[in-house]
């Protein structure tokens, strides 16, 4: 790996931390979408709950795997 260009990258970005509150509302999501019968992977799990607790519109391609999540706002072009 270059760390120069990996330290460029994070310069230029902010990373969000996965928190508690991210966690918890993680766990809700799965919850709600277990109960009607879709799955999600816990790496969009995390991503769809990032966005939701800090209140951020989520820009992806892969819009069929989050629109089923009510409370996501999605970036739709």
């Amino acid at each position: 790996f270059n760390l120069d260009k990996i330290d460029f990258f994070l310069e230029k970005v902010f990373v969000l931390d996965f928190d508690v509150i991210a966690a918890k509302k993680s766990s809700e999501i799965d919850k709600v979408l277990k109960e009607e019968g879709n799955l999600l992977e816990i790496r969009d799990l995390f991503i769809a709950a990032s966005c939701i607790v800090n209140n951020l519109e989520l820009a992806t391609f892969n819009l069929k795997h989050f629109e089923g999540i009510n409370a996501l706002r999605l970036l739709r072009t």
